[in-house]
């Protein structure tokens, strides 16, 4: 989302890791190396282009998972084991 002003600094949700080169890209899914949800496959595979209704497409290997929800992403949600 735009900040009205330019002054202001938008910090929240801003995404981080490092940007992929544009003349030597990663291997697998291009976006990866700033992915909170990526795993060993998005390094191997390239994902396919999946359809979600009408026009809305998303190539990733995760696209219906959130980092909040995915336990192993998060390093302060307790393990499987600590119920």
């Amino acid at each position: 989302i735009p900040v009205p002003s330019p002054r202001q600094a938008r910090t929240a949700g801003a995404i981080k890791g490092e940007l992929p080169s544009a003349l030597d890209p990663p291997s697998g899914c291009v976006f990866r190396t700033r992915c909170p949800l990526a795993q060993p496959v998005c390094a191997e595979e390239r994902p396919p282009a999946l359809s979600f209704g009408g026009e809305h497409q998303a190539a990733c290997h995760f696209p219906l998972q959130s980092p909040v929800a995915t336990p192993e992403l998060d390093p302060a949600a307790p393990s499987r084991g600590d119920a």
